[in-house]
């Protein structure tokens, strides 16, 4: 297995796509494709593939933002593997290149969210290094 870490394309949009179905999304590629093309433009964004043999076999979504209260930190807004590539130490290289990321812009927080009945999840980001800082409930409002 020869893994890289690259910027993703809209090349890569069928695929990121499919693997975002397996986060338990479902995103159209059309979809996916607007979506990304916004993020390419943002210098708030970075959207990371790791491929194998040049097919994509996971991604990530990194954003910069800020609070009031709590200041600026970036935040992993989606990380997935493919099912067959887990337990392999991708996820973990997505993660590290998401810290060069954080330091690059001179910032020293990387949050997650995860939803909380994914223990799998919870504990591969404590393996990352990640420690919990709060549990919280979700709220949205259909506009």
């Amino acid at each position: 297995m020869a893994i890289a870490i690259r910027k993703a394309t809209i090349e890569d949009v069928a695929i990121i796509s499919q693997l975002s179905e397996q986060l338990g999304y479902k995103a159209s590629v059309e979809d996916t494709q607007h979506r990304l093309s916004i993020l390419e433009g943002d210098i708030n964004n970075i959207v990371l593939v790791a491929t194998d043999d040049d097919i994509v076999i996971g991604w990530i979504h990194i954003f910069k933002t800020i609070r009031i209260e709590s200041g600026a930190f970036t935040e992993i807004g989606g990380l997935v593997v493919d099912t067959h590539h887990r337990v392999k130490g991708v996820g973990r290289l997505l993660v590290q290149q998401a810290v060069q990321w954080t330091k690059h812009l001179g910032l020293s927080s990387l949050r997650v969210r995860t939803n909380t009945i994914r223990m799998d999840t919870h504990r591969f980001y404590e393996n990352c290094g990640f420690t919990e800082l709060k549990s919280q409930k979700v709220f949205g409002l259909k506009i």
